[in-house]
């Protein structure tokens, strides 16, 4: 069950990962970063590429976010009851009320039965380096009525353009505190199970090998 789980887990984290390798491209490839920002239509397929990887790998992030959330909760219910749940569900609530937390929900929920959002790129180019940001428009979403008060609050901080990046940092970073604490739990709350099954592997072993009849 819990090592179910630390996949469901490596599901989102290796997401992130592509995620976050295809943002930072366009910073690591001058070259990359030009062509994305060309008006010229002579780059028009590799600019439609790139944000047609981005619209895969974003959906794959904020579904992966949802089925982990309803994964752990099967796994915690399990407990209910015990202190472990208790702290669990403290600790869940915690990161629920960052307005990060509030807004990927939201956007999952937005790009699950609405639409993409509308991505945008920010470069800034000298001899020395190039600053790419990848921004999703702000008044874009906000066209929808489906955003929560707190996510509509999220969004307007941030003017007509949000960091993709910027949310997913900060939610990401809460709940890997969450599930570091989740799993470093996990060993001793079916102890006494798993020295059982231990013992009947022993038995086993011992009647398979002859030194028990």
């Amino acid at each position: 069950m819990w090592a179910r789980l630390r996949r469901t887990h490596e599901v989102l984290a290796g997401n992130l990962r592509e995620l976050d390798k295809l943002i930072e491209g366009p910073e690591q490839d001058w070259h990359l970063a030009l062509n994305l920002v060309s008006n010229t239509g002579s780059h028009d397929a590799e600019q439609e590429a790139y944000f047609n990887e981005f619209d895969r790998l974003l959906h794959n992030v904020v579904a992966a976010i949802g089925t982990l959330i309803d994964h752990t909760r099967v796994v915690a219910r399990r407990y209910e009851g015990t202190p472990f749940y208790d702290e669990y569900t403290r600790r869940v609530q915690q990161v629920g009320a960052l307005p990060a937390a509030r807004f990927v929900k939201d956007l999952r929920n937005y790009m699950l039965h609405q639409s993409l959002p509308a991505p945008y790129n920010q470069v800034n180019l000298t001899q020395q380096k190039v600053t790419y940001q990848l921004q999703i428009s702000v008044p874009a979403l906000l066209q929808s009525s489906s955003w929560s008060g707190a996510s509509r609050n999220y969004l307007a901080q941030h003017g007509d353009a949000l960091p993709i990046r910027e949310p997913f940092d900060e939610y990401t970073a809460a709940i890997e505190g969450l599930y570091k604490w989740m799993f470093a739990q996990s060993t001793g709350l079916d102890s006494a199970e798993i020295e059982a099954a231990n013992a009947l592997i022993d038995e086993y072993n011992d009647v398979l090998t002859g030194r028990r009849p």
